[in-house]
């Protein structure tokens, strides 16, 4: 089962990231026409939104890819710094 395991992740690995380009795209495309239409005074309406959820999702599979490649953990020590205390255990 491990073995399977293991010959599995590169193609779940490329499934990913291919679906984070596909969300990182929509959201350079949302935002280059949200800047557009607003200056026209027809903004899009829950673009914010949009660009947030697609961000959380970006960095949510960003960091265990990088993680796995072995690259350093840089991100994680930001956010684990601003973190009290009590809740880095």
């Amino acid at each position: 089962m491990k073995r399977f395991y293991w010959q599995g992740l590169p193609v779940l690995n490329k499934f990913i990231i291919r679906g984070c380009r596909c969300v990182l795209a929509f959201m350079i495309i949302l935002t280059f026409f949200d800047v557009i239409l607003r200056n026209l005074g027809h903004p899009i309406t829950g673009s914010m939104e949009f660009i947030q959820y697609g961000g959380s999702i970006v960095f949510g599979f960003s960091i265990p890819y990088g993680t796995m490649l072995g690259l350093p953990g840089h991100c994680l020590m930001l956010v684990t710094a601003k973190l009290s205390p009590e809740k880095k255990r």
